[in-house]
């Protein structure tokens, strides 16, 4: 009686479980200086903050394995801060998953290399092919 209990109430949580839908995520971040790129879908930004005139790092990184599609619109006027908008999936777990990167930026030379690191599999600086 007791297993068949248990049963019951894995296969009843399994179920609540799966049942949880994601929930559509986007994001804009504004104000970008710097954009560095590490490998194909993993990116680093600088963002700075107008107010107070100082900038912080953000890593910008589809989640979960899957490949993540990215766009470059070269339609920002220089002098004009750009950004960058982020779609993909918000989990039940509060976890995100990015399937779309959106860079709107001066030029393509605004896309700069960035480090990588994949311990005994190596590291390196990735060039952006212009």
């Amino acid at each position: 009686m007791l297993k068949k209990l248990l049963a019951i109430s894995a296969l009843l949580m399994f179920s609540v479980g799966c049942s949880e839908s994601t929930k559509p995520y986007e994001q804009k971040i504004e104000n970008i200086e710097r954009i560095f790129m590490h490998e194909p879908g993993r990116y680093s930004i600088f963002v700075r903050t107008p107010r107070t005139n100082q900038c912080h790092f953000e890593k910008i990184a589809g989640y979960g394995g899957g490949d993540v599609q990215v766009f470059l619109y070269t339609d920002v006027k220089h002098g004009n801060p750009m950004w960058i908008t982020i779609k993909g999936e918000n989990f039940p777990n509060g976890q995100k998953y990015y399937h779309t990167l959106e860079f709107h930026v001066r030029d393509m030379e605004s896309i700069q290399g960035g480090g990588w690191d994949h311990g005994k599999f190596g590291k390196g600086t990735t060039s952006v092919v212009q």
